[in-house]
């Protein structure tokens, strides 16, 4: 038996974060888990400035798809 993922949406808007991901996402997704759960004001806007390539990217495709 070979297992298989079989998914369909109907919702009318494409979330970004869905299956497939690139390596922009991933890195979207680590900087914003940072930017949510490092504790004080300077580690957080660490993380943001350090993924900031990847997190604007991340905003532009989910707001260009809505």
């Amino acid at each position: 038996m070979n297992a298989k993922l079989v998914d369909a949406d109907s919702g009318r808007i494409p979330v970004p974060w869905w299956y497939p991901y690139d390596g922009d996402g991933t890195d979207a997704f680590r900087g914003m888990i940072q930017v949510l759960y490092r504790s004080g004001l300077t580690a957080k806007a660490a993380a943001a400035w350090e993924h900031r390539r990847s997190l604007v990217q991340f905003a532009t495709r989910y707001v260009s798809r809505s």
